[in-house]
């Protein structure tokens, strides 16, 4: 399995996946396109970020998901019990509940609004995507959104810092005070904490060409909802998916107009906002997106599927993972090992044939003797 691609130092991977160590090998998760190579056969993905008709995007066969393709162990940093504040520590799981004392709003470390800069009323709009996913369009799309709701901010991070001053700058070109409606965080690689943080967000927005992949299942686990827009490639389809599968589809537009106006919607009617935010904390703990283990199942039966598929001789081909009936994943295991089993027996008759060869050899003349167990060991390195 391949996760990096073409992403960070996947490069150095994939030259050793060029050498085709392993007879199927699969690309999950972090490059989000094609690997447009002849050594990688399948890509893992889901239904709805990657329906039929995008399947020409890719050269590999796609192993179909029944939910989302995407994977996390969100819950397993959910606390079962309430917190105490005071015996907190950087081990702490974290509780995602915000608790009111004297009209402040306190999150699970006991932070507030203010510390990151953010009103301690009006909507806050938030992404926390890095700013190579921003370009001048979805800008424009944005500062409407910022002038027609009013006391709103924009909660961006320091990703990278080099362009929050230019980002501030046209944010002014367009109309709004980017020093006053636009806040920057500091990028956290402690989860725990990005989390508890993100409960001040009201609205997640998201990037069009490249959106929100691990940020929307942030987003969605803490019950902030996220406004995304259906692309027609992978990188831009991941939230569509998410959110699918959480059963929010009113929180996917198809048109920019219809982003907007779902944005818009979520700020100005209170009850609304509110309503979606119990319904997503609602279902974190039922639904697919954050089942890890029903993930898990799911992606072995793939596994299965890909190696039964082909010890048959087969060549690669598309699959749709079937989590329907354990029966069926019981009956691939069982010819995965009767594949083994096989396979098992060629070695064992094979080695018994050198092992001859060798005895016989013992009986012939010392020269010849030489070179047939030569060829026997030769025959054993092939093995």
């Amino acid at each position: 399995m391949d996760m990096d691609g073409y992403c960070n130092e996947g490069i150095r991977k994939t030259e050793v996946l060029a050498t085709q160590p392993a007879p199927i090998q699969a690309h999950i998760l972090v490059y989000p396109a094609t690997m447009g190579a002849e050594f990688i056969q399948y890509f893992i993905s889901d239904k709805y970020t990657t329906p039929p008709e995008l399947y020409d995007q890719f050269d590999e066969k796609m192993v179909i998901m029944p939910h989302s393709y995407f994977v996390n162990s969100h819950n397993a940093l959910l606390m079962s019990k309430e917190i105490n504040l005071d015996e907190i520590t950087e081990h702490t799981k974290i509780n995602l509940d915000v608790y009111e004392n004297d009209g402040v709003m306190y999150n699970a470390f006991g932070e507030t609004r203010s510390e990151f800069g953010l009103p301690s009323r009006g909507i806050v709009f938030c992404s926390f995507n890095s700013h190579y996913k921003f370009d001048p369009f979805l800008w424009d799309i944005w500062m409407d959104i910022l002038r027609l709701v009013d006391g709103s901010v924009l909660w961006l991070l320091f990703f990278p810092p080099e362009s929050a001053a230019r980002l501030i700058q046209e944010a002014k070109k367009r109309g709004v005070d980017g020093d006053s409606r636009i806040v920057f965080s500091e990028y956290l690689d402690d989860p725990e904490r990005n989390l508890a943080r993100l409960k001040f967000a009201d609205i997640v927005l998201d990037t069009f060409h490249y959106g929100a992949h691990t940020g929307c299942a942030d987003s969605l686990f803490v019950g902030v909802p996220i406004v995304t827009l259906t692309g027609t490639q992978f990188a831009a389809r991941v939230c569509t998916g998410q959110l699918h599968v959480i059963e929010a589809p009113q929180l996917i537009a198809k048109t920019v107009e219809e982003y907007k106006k779902i944005a818009i919607h979520l700020a100005t009617d209170k009850e609304y906002l509110n309503q979606t935010k119990k319904y997503l904390e609602s279902v974190r703990k039922t639904t697919p997106l954050f089942d890890t283990g029903r993930y898990v199942k799911n992606l072995e039966r793939g596994y299965l599927e890909m190696w039964n598929n082909f010890l048959s001789n087969n060549p690669p081909r598309h699959i749709h993972v079937d989590e329907s009936s354990e029966l069926i994943f019981n009956k691939q295991k069982s010819q995965l090992e009767s594949g083994r089993n096989i396979e098992k027996n060629k070695k064992i008759k094979l080695e018994q044939k050198v092992e001859s060869e060798v005895k016989e050899d013992d009986d012939s003349n010392r020269n010849s003797d030489s070179n047939r167990k030569s060829d026997a060991k030769h025959s054993t390195n092939e093995l």
